[in-house]
């Protein structure tokens, strides 16, 4: 009879949290504060922060562990999940729209994956003591923008009407980014020298910058799917050995400085109206292509 009731107990504990898996308002709270759940409940299955309304804040105020993955935001719904100084354990995060923060030493902790399901952008932002740990990130729809300082060492796989949008300065420490869709570089990408980086995608150069950390030489090699020169703000390279498979310049400048080169592989489309400009070390090995559009 005890072993029945136990039973009994745990599954009916269980069908509470698929009931009552939801934040209840568009108003701020703690994560663990059950009131601000439906049914008065903080949810073991599904978590599910998608109310739909004003922007709020869900705060992580102390560590946290969740047994499912966490769905954040959806259609008109604009939320914040905040850690601050504390760390989140979680299977995985469903993503599809509001703002993800890290600060003060917070910690993300991802057994399985981050996947973004967008119908616009969602934005991960991170101060330089923060960290996201854990598994690849998926950008099946939309745009998923980095601010801040995050590190770009998980996997990244973005689909094709996708991009992945970096602002700020990054490290990329043994990342491996690849799909059809596009990486949007408006602040720095660092290359360590000690660490391996792939980038098997289109990247357009939006004003930002591919760095490494030598100062007088060569240091890395990165090759590239296709490089696009978009902004009117000048974008510069320094310390890399940046080969790639196809360019074009639209506006704006490209700087290739003296501790670095650039090679195309195929053809350079630069129209002269757009009045572009590439200066530094720069090898094209297919055609260059100076017509008017």
């Amino acid at each position: 009879m005890h072993s029945k009731m136990k039973r009994s107990a745990v599954l009916v504990l269980g069908a509470m949290a698929a009931c009552h898996g939801q934040w209840q308002n568009p108003v701020s709270g703690l994560l663990g504060d059950p009131t601000s759940w439906v049914g008065g409940v903080v949810p073991d299955l599904n978590p599910t922060i998608n109310s739909v309304g004003d922007p709020f804040t869900v705060l992580v105020d102390k560590l946290t562990f969740l047994t499912s993955p966490l769905n954040l935001g959806g259609l008109g719904s604009y939320p914040t999940l905040l850690l601050s100084g504390n760390t989140l354990n979680v299977p995985g995060l469903n993503f599809a729209s509001g703002l993800l923060r890290l600060e003060n030493g917070a910690v993300l902790n991802v057994t399985g994956s981050i996947t973004v399901n967008s119908t616009g952008s969602v934005t991960i932002e991170a101060d330089a003591t923060s960290s996201i740990i854990g598994g690849p990130i998926h950008v099946h729809t939309g745009s998923l923008v980095m601010n801040g300082a995050i590190p770009i060492k998980n996997k990244m796989d973005v689909n094709a009407n996708a991009n992945v949008v970096l602002n700020g300065t990054h490290a990329a420490i043994d990342c491996d980014i690849s799909g059809d869709g596009a990486l949007q570089i408006v602040g720095d990408l660092n290359l360590n020298a000690a660490a391996s980086c792939n980038i098997d995608v289109d990247v357009d150069m939006m004003g930002g910058n591919i760095l490494s950390d030598a100062t007088d030489a060569i240091s890395r090699t990165l090759s590239l799917k296709s490089m696009n020169v978009l902004s009117s703000l000048p974008s510069t390279i320094a310390g890399v050995d940046v080969r790639v498979l196809s360019a074009s310049i639209a506006s704006g400048s490209l700087a290739i400085s003296p501790n670095a080169k650039m090679t195309i592989l195929g053809d350079l489309v630069a129209p002269i109206q757009n009045s572009a400009l590439i200066s530094g070390s720069l090898s094209v090995l297919g055609k260059i292509d100076l017509s008017k559009a």
